[in-house]
């Protein structure tokens, strides 16, 4: 009986034995520079009109980390690395909402600190592009 108890704890991600997962990796994201018009960062969302690009600092706790992040909804929004890590432009492609998913070391993590707050995920809105002024 133990053994049928030990694979269904192991079935179902539970620790065994006192072992527990590594806690989440922890990601600081910031805007670099001034936000084109209509863009912004807040503690949990971030807002790109269509055709508008924020450049987004993703830093890791672990400067040796690698980060990568993508978006639910590829149709609605482009995430594009720069060439300098951890920098990553997203692009407003179409109306709607979104969010973007953080990678570090392959590994999803929930533990983001945004515009000094912390999020579990970071939402995109999407607006139609503005009028030209």
């Amino acid at each position: 009986m133990r053994v049928r108890t030990l694979l269904v704890a192991i079935a179902a991600g539970l620790p065994v034995g006192g072992c527990s997962s590594p806690p989440p990796a922890q990601v600081t994201v910031s805007v670099v520079g001034t936000p084109q018009a209509g863009a912004s960062l807040t503690s949990s969302l971030a807002s790109v009109p269509v055709g508008v690009a924020l450049e987004l600092d993703v830093e890791p706790a672990e400067s040796q980390d690698t980060v990568s992040v993508t978006a639910d909804d590829p149709t609605l929004v482009l995430v594009a690395p720069m060439t300098v890590s951890p920098l990553f432009l997203v692009v407003g492609l179409a109306p709607g909402q979104t969010s973007l998913n953080v990678f570090v070391n392959g590994q999803e993590t929930r533990a983001l600190s945004v515009a000094g707050g912390s999020a579990t995920t970071l939402s995109v809105a999407i607006s139609p592009q503005p009028p030209p002024s």
